[in-house]
């Protein structure tokens, strides 16, 4: 069965190993010898450690989205201090998803959000273990249950981005590569503790809880009002009129993400969030058509607000 990723097939291709230790590393994978010590999943070989995947910019070059460790064991195999494999592969099948963005600034920022996806998960793990620390510093325990299972740190991320540098949804994994999350955790506390009062359940996602988090920070309590009744379920449909609560649930909805790429997804929930609140606070009144996104001028109108509240 043919695969798609954002509207373009994904195809596959075969590289040596050194053809494949020579792609781009993905922007925002760090610490590649330390993981490489750690990495014991790769000291016994399995078939499947010879399928890495890659992204492909619109003007053809290929970033790794994962490998990383893989790559680097293999091409220092019998070098001091690197661990001992009992197998290295010679070639490898990279799975190659194509750009949905048109332009090489925008691949870059697509090619890091998709790394999300093929991140170890002992990657996530170590998140929520550093989560657990920075909560117990900060004697915060969480009501809602997105919360308690620490799954939010990408949507931290993504609301640090946005609210602090001024960066695009879609742009903000890489405006905070370098940063820790304590900083982004102790800056955005007071929006975080807001958030968690709304009684978020698990299973709710990242690109949800970050549209919650901005849109609190640069709405306040239009948007507080907006999301108690998006998240307590209210909505009105009328035939073929919705109101505004329908008609954002709709565009959100699997069937509208579908094929998306997180980049894309993170960019359409902030912006059609944002004028889904304006539209609550105006009235609700009842819709046939969706939700249009908020402006870039709208967004610097709300972000310039916020800094003058903050000051």
């Amino acid at each position: 069965m043919s695969r798609w990723f954002g509207g373009k097939r994904v195809f596959t291709i075969e590289m040596t190993i050194q053809e494949w230790a020579r792609v781009a590393d993905n922007p925002i994978q760090r610490d590649t010898e330390q993981r490489a010590q750690k990495a014991v999943h790769l000291f016994r070989y399995s078939p499947a450690h010879a399928v890495v995947h890659a992204y492909q910019t619109p003007q053809g070059k290929l970033i790794k989205l994962d490998g990383h460790t893989r790559a680097y064991l293999w091409a220092l195999q019998g070098k001091p201090g690197i661990p001992t494999l009992d197998h290295v592969p010679k070639k490898v099948t990279v799975v190659v998803y194509p750009a949905t963005v048109e332009s090489e600034a925008e691949a870059v920022n697509e090619a890091a959000f998709l790394y999300q996806t093929f991140d170890q998960p002992s990657a996530a793990k170590d998140t929520a273990d550093t989560l657990a620390g920075i909560e117990r510093k900060f004697g915060v325990e969480w009501q809602s249950t997105f919360f308690v299972v620490r799954k939010y740190a990408s949507a931290l991320r993504v609301a640090f981005a946005v609210l602090r540098l001024h960066e695009s949804p879609g742009r903000s994994l890489l405006a905070v590569r370098d940063m820790g999350l304590e900083l982004m955790f102790e800056s955005l506390l007071p929006v975080l503790r807001e958030a968690d009062s709304l009684n978020i359940k698990q299973g709710s996602t990242s690109f949800l809880v970050a549209a919650i988090l901005i849109t609190l920070a640069l709405q306040g309590e239009d948007a507080r009002q907006f999301w108690t009744a998006f998240l307590r379920g209210d909505q009105r449909v009328e035939g073929r009129k919705r109101d505004v609560l329908a008609t954002f649930r709709d565009q959100i909805s699997k069937h509208e993400l579908r094929g998306m790429s997180q980049y894309r997804k993170y960019d359409l929930h902030v912006r059609c969030a944002i004028s889904a609140v304006d539209l609550y606070a105006a009235g609700n009144e009842m819709r046939v058509q969706r939700i249009q996104e908020a402006t870039p001028e709208r967004m610097a109108e709300l972000l310039a607000r916020y800094h003058q509240r903050e000051r």
